[in-house]
């Protein structure tokens, strides 16, 4: 019946191991195989937390309830021998213990013979939740050599032999199951309340859990406190708008409205283009442009401005006067010289020395006699 309950235990157990996150999983799975839980594993725990809410994945490891649930769970178990016994506190490497199977086996002896060294290499293998320093032997020159042990024990009338290195955490279903129980660990049950003398693994797996999730809410809170809020920023041409007006009473924990996360094609052009305008980029080099536009553009509308100075009303009055005066004097000219010139004087006309004497003479004439009229 008891094998039947550990069993139901232990499947009840995997059953809600695999609904949960996946750090938790990924945190059972070094428990049960001794791992230490660091700092670093914490804060990767952290961003499994993260990960699995977005959606992203996780490579994570998971016990199956073939890992620690078998159906030839041992219904007998006993310790046949410790020995090997190496750099343990001052024990001979030729120490051991041998326990007979039936009835009770009695270990005395002097302070400082070694009855707590032994003790200890029980609390170790076993699940006793007062387990205590297995210091090396100070004997030995090296003080970091190897601190191991073997135990030889019966399952089911069978032998086996199992060896063990002391410094690292131990998991062994059989050797687990052992009551351990002495002086200390009796004060231990005399002063604290609720303590078993034995503590499954499901137990002691969910009590290290617990606490590995404080430390895991510890740190996510102070991820937290790093987060700057983003203030909302409505404009005031969509602060009289119904969504504006939700939004500022937005609240951690509400709920979006369906309608509100739709978005249409149209939107998403809109949202494109808006995009584009504010692209640095793009704005900085449409500046550019319009600048170098300008600079052309500067000389002309100078020239401009200036020829639209001559056409003002005055201007072209004077202008007017001055073309009629010139055509009526050009008139009278070619009179003139038709009534007292000869042909030779008209040929004389076309030559280069005369047109440059009338060169002069116009230039003198606009320079001076024309201004001044």
């Amino acid at each position: 019946m008891e094998r039947e309950k550990t069993i139901r235990a232990y499947i009840d157990f995997s059953e809600w191991l695999i609904e949960q996150p996946y750090w938790l999983q990924d945190a059972a799975w070094n428990i049960y195989n001794g791992k230490d839980i660091d700092n670093n594993k914490i804060n990767k725990y952290v961003d499994f937390c993260i990960d699995q809410i977005l959606g992203e994945k996780i490579d994570f490891k998971s016990l199956k309830q073939s890992d620690f649930v078998t159906e030839d769970l041992p219904i007998k178990i006993s310790v046949a021998k410790l020995s090997d016994i190496k750099n343990v506190n001052d024990l001979g490497e030729d120490a051991k213990l041998e326990f007979d199977e039936n009835g009770i086996n009695l270990i005395y002896g002097l302070n400082g013979s070694g009855k707590s060294s032994y003790m200890r290499i029980f609390k170790h293998v076993s699940r006793t939740p007062y387990k205590e320093i297995i210091q090396t032997n100070v004997f030995k020159k090296k003080s970091n050599a190897k601190q191991t042990c073997k135990f030889e024990i019966t399952e089911n009338e069978e032998k086996r032999k199992i060896e063990i290195d002391l410094k690292k955490s131990f998991n062994d279903s059989s050797l687990q199951l052992m009551d351990v129980f002495d002086t200390r660990i009796s004060h231990k049950y005399l002063t604290s309340e609720n303590n078993a003398t034995y503590q499954p693994f499901v137990f002691s797996a969910l009590e290290e859990l617990a606490k590995i999730a404080d430390k895991i809410k510890d740190k996510i809170n102070e991820k937290i406190e790093l987060i700057n809020p983003t203030k909302i920023e409505i404009p005031e041409e969509y602060k009289k708008h119904k969504v504006s007006d939700w939004l500022l009473k937005l609240k951690s924990g509400d709920q979006i409205p369906k309608n509100y996360l739709k978005w249409s094609e149209e939107e998403e052009g809109q949202l494109n283009d808006i995009i584009i305008e504010l692209d640095e980029e793009k704005r900085k080099q449409t500046l550019e442009n319009i600048e170098a536009r300008i600079k052309i553009l500067d000389p002309i509308i100078k020239d401009l401005e200036e020829i639209e100075g001559l056409f003002i009303n005055d201007n072209i009055k004077t202008l007017k006067k001055h073309y009629f005066k010139a055509k009526a004097d050009l008139k009278l000219t070619e009179g003139l010289f038709k009534e007292t010139t000869t042909e030779i004087d008209t040929i004389s006309v076309n030559s280069s020395e005369w047109k440059s004497m009338w060169s002069s003479a116009r230039q003198y004439y606009e320079e001076y006699i024309f201004k001044e009229n």
